[in-house]
């Protein structure tokens, strides 16, 4: 199963989903931020506006997910596809890309 290590209650599992994910990039979005704010720079503040922007001018900031879903109950809901779409939204952030998108100060 894909994911992170992870230990609880001194046995390693593993986490994935969001549980993994969303650690992983707001730790990585604080990086960002710290970086800008050493450059003189503002701060990201809210992301989305950013993420959306980035993926329409920069597709490569998203790593795209095409295949899958996350139909937990068998509803017929949310296969992944290409672009955007209700199982991966944008897709995974390219965080190597990513920050060069970030818009200038204004």
């Amino acid at each position: 199963m894909p994911g992170w290590p992870d230990v609880i209650n001194s046995k390693l599992q593993t986490v994935g989903g969001t549980s993994g994910a969303t650690p992983l990039v707001a730790a990585a979005a604080a990086l960002v931020d710290a970086a800008q704010q050493k450059a003189g720079q503002p701060p990201i503040g809210l992301a989305n506006g950013w993420f959306y922007k980035a993926a329409k001018s920069q597709p490569a900031s998203f790593f795209d997910i095409t295949k899958g879903s996350n139909d937990l109950s068998g509803v017929g809901c949310c296969q992944a596809a290409v672009g955007y779409d209700l199982a991966s939204g944008l897709g995974v952030p390219n965080w190597a890309v990513l920050p060069g998108s970030l818009p200038p100060p204004g």
